[in-house]
């Protein structure tokens, strides 16, 4: 069997091999088996067109809306569930701890070398202590987020579709969102959640509270429309009373204020969630490739 891996580091990470599979770095057409991440989206139709006997597709990440559009009918789809459960929950952890801590703030007045106090003293830090937080889309990753999360003494709450042990059911969302005081988006994408976190979404939030987007980009409505733009909706009720310095680009950590005169970095903090990227998820999404396309066992995507 050949397996194409694109990735130089991540071939190296799927041995050793049985012999009967060798990797390859170039796709053919009797290649079956491709290791693919989002780097390789451009190229997609490209990719699946030189190879026509290909079987199983094991993408590197948990989301796989950029790939199964692409994918010819009869292809299998392997996702990566489990592996970032601990760096995304990481990642949401940081940005919590640092918004609620006013870093972005304090790198601000570092920065303007501004030794005075009064960050503190107009927006006290909070503590996590006693806090509720509102994973939406509770599943492996908030479940992980949980964990994270307990040693703070905060009440984490989920949000799933149906309501189960760990989550409450999506129709009592509205009254939760207006108790939570972090909010955390961690939604898959789907036909149901595409731009689910709205200016509505936003509208049902207590003043004051955090939210933090680490779910898939689509689920939240940054269109530059000043009615559909989430970070307007910011602007617009509590933020800023124009929006010429709104970011159309939701923040993954942004505080709602209701006195700030302006939208400062400070209270605009964006970042890259990277946290993903690390040696270990790659290694971990790569191993689980080597024993599918080794027993040649795969889950279907439903």
């Amino acid at each position: 069997m050949k397996v194409l891996v694109l990735d130089n580091g991540q071939r190296s990470e799927l041995e050793p091999v049985p012999e009967t599979v060798e990797v390859v770095s170039d796709p053919t057409p009797d290649v079956e088996f491709a290791v693919l991440n989002f780097g390789a989206a451009a190229r997609l139709p490209q990719l699946f067109a030189a190879m026509p006997g290909l079987r199983v597709v094991q993408s590197l990440s948990a989301g796989v809306d950029w790939l199964q559009p692409h994918v010819p009918q009869g292809v299998v789809i392997c996702k990566a569930v489990g592996v970032h459960d601990g760096p995304v929950a990481e990642w949401v952890v940081a940005a919590i701890l640092a918004m609620q801590r006013r870093l972005p703030e304090f790198i601000e007045a570092q920065q303007l070398a501004r030794w005075d106090r009064s960050p503190i003293e107009k927006t006290p830090v909070d503590d996590l202590e006693g806090q509720m937080v509102l994973v939406v889309g509770h599943g492996s990753i908030g479940r992980t987020l949980a964990s994270r999360l307990a040693p703070f003494g905060v009440r984490v709450i989920g949000v799933a579709q149906h309501a189960r042990p760990d989550a409450r059911p999506s129709s009592e969302l509205p009254s939760l969102l207006a108790q939570a005081d972090v909010v955390v988006n961690l939604l898959p994408l789907a036909a149901d959640t595409e731009e689910f976190v709205d200016r509505g979404f936003l509208d049902r939030m207590k003043a004051g509270a955090l939210f933090v987007n680490a779910g898939r980009g689509k689920t939240v409505d940054t269109a530059p429309s000043s009615t559909r733009c989430v970070q307007a909706a910011f602007a617009r009720r509590l933020m800023s009373p124009t929006l010429s310095r709104c970011r159309t680009d939701i923040p993954y950590g942004t505080r709602q204020t209701s006195s700030s005169p302006r939208t400062s970095p400070a209270r605009r903090h964006a970042g890259s969630r990277v946290g993903t990227d690390s040696p270990g998820t790659r290694s971990a999404a790569t191993s689980r490739a080597s024993h599918c396309s080794a027993c040649s066992r795969a889950t279907r995507i439903r």
